[in-house]
């Protein structure tokens, strides 16, 4: 099934509801804020309910990139010590 990209404020109550899972949502969350849903009526009906933007796939890649090498640099200015066990340095994605 095609899939359909969104950027959306997380942070809002009931952001993902169970009763939206059981009813077919599918939803994969990457950094940047990216939410990939498959283009269906419980995705798109997600993406009304919490005003979602939609994004082509490059520009969300784009977001996931940026916010990737964000994660990186953060993870590579840690001193050695705090590298390693239990988080590894974030590794490129590529969005489906």
């Amino acid at each position: 099934m095609a899939n359909k990209y969104y950027i959306a404020n997380s942070s809002q109550d009931n952001f993902i509801t169970a009763d939206e899972r059981v009813n077919g949502l599918v939803i994969t969350v990457y950094p940047g804020d990216v939410y990939v849903v498959e283009d269906n009526a419980a995705g798109i009906a997600w993406a009304k309910r919490v005003n979602a933007t939609e994004k082509s796939k490059t520009d969300s890649q784009t977001l996931v990139n940026s916010a990737v090498a964000t994660l990186q640099s953060e993870y590579d200015a840690k001193d050695d010590i705090y590298k390693g066990f239990p988080i590894s340095r974030p590794t490129d994605i590529t969005l489906p």
